[in-house]
């Protein structure tokens, strides 16, 4: 029976029922402008009250928006080339700040090559920034759909350490956080973990380098965290894919942190999200050359069968549930 309730069903549940709506046969992270798939578009939206901590610099704020909207271009092996933004603002909000904001937007648009073309305002009761952005692929574009048993997993950077950062400003809430490392006396390890929270790396190069290789048969960014977006290349792909704990790159520098906050570093890198890394998987004979290229890290393989699970440093191999972020789970009205 359908839930009455937008808060009993879920975001995953809308948006299937929003893609069979409107025919759209494949769910990647960006879209084909045309059948020669020369152009790709996405969107990503932020709100304050989800995505925005208020004792933080609004300078990451804006860096954070592009980042995010970035991020799905690199996911489908696409160069980013121009955005739309278009603006919710409260009158209550400050002009500095929201010139700072920008700051933040123009120093990720410089890092990424992005063109900001035009956009829109609008009055709002809590700042949103909204995006539309169009990319060109590298060269075969990538999909979540393509990965096939005998495949191996790999991610970019270090997941589980923005949400860790995030934690740590949560944690904080009378502490204006105008750099990453504003903490750090206090807390070994914030700066690192802060840092990739407020302004992530955006996998703009690995892509490009990803694609010159040629290997990559799916991918998907890591905003909703490894558990979830794993699970997304697993139907897509029609496969099960097997995560390994003990290949998982948390930061070493970030683990006595991640014990002082009473969180678990596994934990926080398979379900964290906000860290805009690449998953993607690639034929085995390939990885002795991603892992000479320092891309990314193996953290597992693809296997015939369906659904997520993960290998425990013992060996014991068990199902693992989709827990990263989903919005409107269990909101309430």
């Amino acid at each position: 029976m359908e839930p009455d309730r937008l808060g009993d069903w879920g975001e995953r549940e809308i948006i299937k029922m929003l893609a069979d709506a409107f025919g759209i046969p494949e769910l990647d992270d960006a879209a084909p402008l045309d059948s020669d798939a020369t152009i790709f578009l996405s969107g990503d939206m932020m709100l304050q009250s989800t995505d925005l901590p208020s004792n933080t610099n609004p300078l990451f704020w804006g860096h954070r928006f592009i980042a995010s909207n970035v991020s799905d271009m690199a996911a489908m092996g696409c160069k980013p080339i121009s955005m739309l933004v278009s603006l919710g603002l409260p009158g209550r909000m400050k002009v500095q700040d929201l010139r700072k904001m920008v700051e933040g937007m123009q120093w990720a648009c410089r890092e990424s090559g992005l063109g900001i073309i035009g956009g829109d305002t609008n009055a709002s009761s809590e700042l949103v920034l909204s995006g539309f952005i169009a990319g060109k692929p590298f060269g075969r574009p990538f999909r979540r759909s393509g990965a096939r048993a005998g495949d191996v997993l790999f991610v970019t950077g270090n997941p589980g350490s923005a949400a860790l950062g995030l934690a740590v400003i949560k944690s904080r809430p009378e502490t204006y956080f105008e750099c990453p490392d504003i903490v750090e006396e206090d807390l070994g390890g914030s700066a690192v973990a802060v840092g990739s929270f407020l302004a992530p790396e955006m996998r703009i190069r690995e892509a490009h380098d990803l694609s010159e290789m040629d290997v990559v048969t799916s991918c998907i960014d890591i905003s909703d965290g490894i558990s979830t977006d794993a699970g997304h290349i697993a139907e897509s792909s029609g496969v099960k894919v097997v995560i390994e704990e003990s290949e998982l790159p948390f930061p070493k520098e970030c683990r006595g942190l991640a014990r002082h906050l009473k969180l678990d570093p596994t934990g926080l890198a398979l379900n964290g999200g906000d860290d805009y890394e690449l998953l993607f998987t690639a034929p085995s004979e390939a990885e002795a050359f991603i892992a000479k290229s320092k891309l990314a890290t193996r953290i597992g393989s693809v296997s015939e069968g369906h659904g997520v699970a993960i290998r425990r440093p013992g060996g014991r191999v068990e199902n693992l549930k989709s827990s990263g972020y989903q919005h409107l789970a269990g909101i309430k009205p």
